[in-house]
């Protein structure tokens, strides 16, 4: 829902790494390889482009009027909330998964060949919800590590970024440059993204003050244990707008945080609700978190 249009959202469409408003993004110049550890992210630049024409710019979404749901009893140990943001001179929506570890599984799906919208990956998948995982270049490859099943694909991040991952059937969120990524049979389920929003209940030191805007996506896990993922609806977020928001929501109550991407490739789709309340992709990814409730 617009209040006013600041002039800064109308941005270039290449934007410096770490400010990213999409995943797959072709005219990459030194982007790190899937095929090759990545030490860090600042030597890769882009190729310059004309800014987009504001109209451009995503139209706010037709269900911008409706109310915050609250959380709401999707089923056992699953909750879908849809909140309203003050981010600026804009008001925006945030649709919001809080699932029980005790009561779901998560599979990272990864597809490079055959890249789908979130809405088709959760019904390929049968899953309770998906939400898109992690960066990925223009051949679909994913640019740090994602294990699925216990195959392991890409290549870790090093110094930098975080990691969700599952070792015996427990969630965990890791940061990178504090807990390097290391070889574990017992590691079933993992993604890595960047940068790392929040660790121990603050925001981390050193993300970004970029004003670049874009749609976020991200998942947490809160003090009880629970993983939130969430994706917002319009393109308005730094990323340090995002961590602040997230530390700083007391009914979100997040003791860590991971950027997941930003820009067309966010989304998130979770069965029992309405499309309207929902956020697809944009663009179609390779790579999703699944969420799938235990029999």
């Amino acid at each position: 829902m617009k209040r006013s249009q600041p002039a800064a959202l109308i941005h270039g469409a290449w934007v410096a790494l770490l400010a990213i408003s999409g995943c797959a993004l072709p005219g990459v110049a030194d982007a790190p390889s899937a095929n090759q550890p990545i030490a860090s992210p600042l030597p890769v630049t882009f190729a310059a482009a004309p800014p987009p024409a504001a109209t451009d710019m995503p139209a706010p979404p037709a269900t911008a009027s409706l109310p915050e749901t609250g959380w709401q009893n999707l089923r056992p140990g699953i909750q879908f909330r849809r909140a309203s943001v003050d981010v600026g001179d804009w008001v925006d929506w945030l649709v919001l998964l809080r699932v029980d570890p005790s009561r779901v599984d998560f599979q990272a799906r990864y597809a490079p060949d055959n890249p789908q919208q979130v809405r088709d990956w959760q019904l390929l998948a049968g899953a309770a919800a998906v939400v898109n995982a992690g960066f990925f270049n223009q051949d679909n490859r994913i640019t740090g590590l994602l294990i699925s099943d216990g195959q392991v694909y890409g290549q870790t991040y090093r110094g930098f970024g975080g990691m969700f991952f599952v070792r015996d059937r427990q969630p965990v969120l890791q940061w990178l440059a504090e807990h390097p990524y290391q070889p574990d049979p017992r590691i079933t389920q993992a993604i890595q993204s960047f940068p790392m929003l929040a660790r121990a209940g603050r925001v981390i030191d050193g993300i970004p003050a970029s004003d670049q805007r874009s749609r976020r996506s991200f998942v947490g896990i809160d003090r009880d244990g629970w993983v939130v993922f969430g994706v917002t609806t319009m393109p308005v977020w730094s990323l340090t707008a995002l961590a602040e928001y997230l530390v700083h929501r007391s009914d979100l109550a997040l003791d860590s945080a991971l950027n997941l991407d930003g820009g067309a490739s966010s989304g998130m789709w979770v069965s029992g609700v309405a499309d309207g309340l929902l956020v697809n992709s944009i663009d179609k990814v390779p790579a999703v978190i699944a969420v799938i409730p235990r029999p």
